[in-house]
């Protein structure tokens, strides 16, 4: 890997925190980049600056790494759903299990919402099966859970 491609992948990271994690409401110092987008304190030496349109929001470094681990346990979790035999086939997998309480361990630290079904709208127990789904939502895409029970029934449909 070199390092165009080193700088090309922090680049694309940085436009999906930016993409999945922006709050919708920023103070006029927060989007000035004079405060963290997230927290609202100040940046610091260690910044993360963010894309957005007609601003230049910046994160501290806590807040940019809490939802940079968000979204790559995210990816880490579908990417693996998407490839495994088991888990397309609907089956227990302990690879997918463990790449979720991965994911749901960075929950807290990114300030999102606990796990909740995007069709059914209920919460996601960790006793029940459930996969990463990506929704495009009316302003943005949205990265979300689903029931496993709940994406059988819309492949029924």
């Amino acid at each position: 890997m070199t390092e165009q491609d080193v700088l090309a992948e922090v680049e694309r990271l940085r436009l999906l925190v930016s993409q999945f994690t922006m709050p919708a409401q920023l103070t006029a110092e927060q989007r000035a980049g004079s405060a963290c987008a997230w927290c609202g304190g100040k940046p610091g030496p260690a910044t993360a600056d963010l894309h957005a349109v007609g601003m230049t929001p910046r994160g501290c470094s806590d807040c940019y790494w809490a939802r940079l681990n968000w979204i790559t346990s995210w990816y880490d979790w579908q990417d693996h759903i998407a490839e495994c035999e088991y888990c397309l086939g609907g089956s227990m997998c302990f690879v997918s299990h463990g790449r979720r309480t991965t994911h749901e361990q960075t929950i807290t630290d990114a300030g999102q919402p606990e796990l909740s079904c995007g069709s059914c709208t209920g919460p996601i127990l960790r006793t029940e099966m459930a996969v990463p789904r990506r929704w495009d939502g009316d302003t943005a895409p949205y990265l979300g859970y689903i029931h496993l029970r709940c994406a059988a029934r819309r492949r029924v449909r």
